[in-house]
């Protein structure tokens, strides 16, 4: 919006400017410069007949259309001027702002890849850890099955044997006693299989044997007649081995416990390692895909920032050309017309030697026009404007081929008058 401001002005003035110079109100034409040189060709003629009043009058009228002209300019430069100084503060800062933004997203960028990268190089021991523990955990869980499954099937055996046993001790009190013949036949075989089962042969080989010692020479070798003896013997036997399976029975509860206590804290330890790399691949995870549209949003802000920054420059090249031009064409405008009043002056000079009179109004008048003028021109805001298009061709690099043009105030009496009595500048 600024910039169509400036280039509306801008064009206001250019063509107020153009089609006011045909009449002479702002800029010093070819036509005043004509009439000026007509006028001093008139007043050097000897044999002129136009009359010291035709003289004066034409001078004032030129003189008014003078002041007019360059205060109406002086007005429209002003506030030209004026927005040209704003319109380039704010292209500047908007300039500043871009490449501030440019600088931070470039480095925030920069971070963001190395993150990213970190990140990448990190996940995949990170799974190869978390998948050899999970692995691990299954391993150590089937193992544990397995000895549980064992536990079961010998706490099972120990349940059976004891039962078993107990019933063999009622059956032995209860048969051996009497007076009719006992067959141990199938107490003995389901002894023998469960003592195998058990694998503890040794400790009821000497039931068997008692129980094969004693046996009647019969068809049924296990068959027994009542005997006290043999009852005591086989009782005390049969409370030994119960006693035995009862303890070992007792020690696979305690071995159970031990094992089931061992793994549970081996699992959990497991567990507490395969969490916290689950915790870290699901960061690390977040951390990618965090750096992922960190690369594109700072990226996006690049090329913003980068877009605003190019469009800003070309803006402001655009303002500081249109307003150097404005500028100059003032400064010239400016000195030329002062050229005009020493040229007025000079022509009221060859009237009042040819007339020997003048109005001292007019003489008095421009006088003061010139004073003013010379003031203005030698005043700090005139040469603000000076400094203003010195600056813009140090800009543009114009600097170097203005110094070489010749300082001739009549062709170039805005060069003449930048490069001065201390050069160029």
């Amino acid at each position: 919006m600024r910039i169509f401001l400036i280039f509306f002005l801008g064009m206001h003035s250019c063509l107020e400017l153009s089609s006011a110079a045909t009449s002479g109100v702002i800029l010093p034409s070819i036509e005043s410069k004509g009439q000026l040189i007509d006028m001093m060709v008139q007043v050097k003629t000897e044999h002129n007949t136009n009359t010291v009043k035709g003289f004066v009058g034409q001078l004032r009228e030129m003189l008014d259309k003078l002041v007019n002209s360059q205060n109406k300019h002086k007005e429209v430069h002003g506030k030209m001027m004026k927005e040209c100084l704003e319109e380039g503060k704010f292209r500047k800062a908007e300039i500043k702002a871009g490449k501030t933004a440019k600088n931070r997203a470039v480095s925030h960028l920069a971070k963001c890849k190395v993150s990213l990268k970190n990140a990448l190089t990190e996940l995949p021991p990170l799974q190869s850890t978390h998948r050899s523990y999970k692995r691990e955990l299954a391993r150590a869980q089937k193992i544990r099955d397995i000895e549980r499954e064992k536990y079961i099937k010998r706490r099972q055996e120990f349940r059976e044997a004891i039962d078993f046993l107990g019933q063999f001790i009622a059956f032995v009190n209860q048969k051996l006693k009497g007076y009719h013949a006992a067959s141990l036949v199938s107490l003995s075989e389901k002894l023998l299989k469960h003592s195998n089962k058990l694998n503890i042969l040794s400790e009821a080989a000497p039931v068997l044997v008692s129980i094969a010692m004693e046996a009647t020479a019969n068809k049924d070798k296990y068959a027994f007649t009542p005997n006290e003896r043999l009852k005591q013997r086989l009782v005390g036997l049969l409370a030994e081995l119960f006693a035995k399976i009862k303890k070992d029975n007792e020690s696979n509860e305690v071995d159970e416990r031990k094992a089931a206590q061992v793994f549970a804290s081996y699992k959990k330890r497991l567990l507490r390692v395969i969490n916290t790399l689950a915790i870290n691949i699901k960061r690390v995870k977040k951390q990618i895909v965090d750096m992922k549209r960190c690369i594109d949003v700072e990226g996006g802000i690049i090329a913003t920032a980068s877009a605003k920054i190019h469009r800003n420059s070309k803006l402001l090249h655009q303002a500081i050309n249109m307003c150097g031009s404005f500028n100059k064409e003032f400064i010239e405008a400016t000195l030329n017309r002062l050229n005009e009043i020493k040229t007025m002056n000079e022509i009221l000079k060859i009237v009042a030697k040819r007339f020997k009179q003048l109005p001292k109004d007019l003489i008095a008048y421009l006088e003061d026009v010139k004073d003013g003028w010379k003031k203005y021109v030698n005043s700090t805001a005139f040469k603000k404007f000076i400094e203003y298009e010195r600056k813009k061709y140090l800009m543009n690099k114009r600097g170097a081929l203005l110094a070489k043009l010749n300082a001739d105030k009549a062709k170039n009496p805005l060069a003449a008058h930048i490069k001065g009595a201390h050069g160029i500048y």
